[in-house]
């Protein structure tokens, strides 16, 4: 039975050789973030350890370009899982709808 995560399947279990199949870019999206909460921390520190704003600035950059990162794992993610499944499975042109809404936001990142 399908796992639903924020509504969208992620975890399958497949009956036929009896395990869960989890998609890769669930793995990929964890292992970023992991990253990205370590930008944050040293962020943390440089304003603790009054480090100057320009380096400051260059990290805060820095965990702008890993969070665009984890969208686009996200999005890839769900383009070949949720929408690809949508438009097979169910309604075509809702799931279209909101795949361009997912892409307006991930555009504003």
């Amino acid at each position: 039975m399908p796992k639903l995560i924020a509504g969208h399947t992620l975890i399958n279990y497949d009956e036929n050789v009896s395990r869960v199949v989890i998609p890769k870019f669930v793995f990929a999206i964890a292992d970023r973030a992991f990253s990205e909460r370590g930008q944050i921390k040293a962020i943390d520190r440089m304003i603790e350890q009054d480090v100057p704003c320009e380096d400051i600035i260059i990290q805060i950059n820095a965990a702008k370009t890993a969070l665009h990162k984890i969208g686009q794992v996200v999005l890839e993610g769900h383009l070949n899982h949720c929408v690809k499944d949508g438009i097979e499975h169910g309604d075509a042109e809702k799931t279209i709808a909101d795949f361009a809404k997912a892409l307006e936001y991930f555009s504003r990142l």
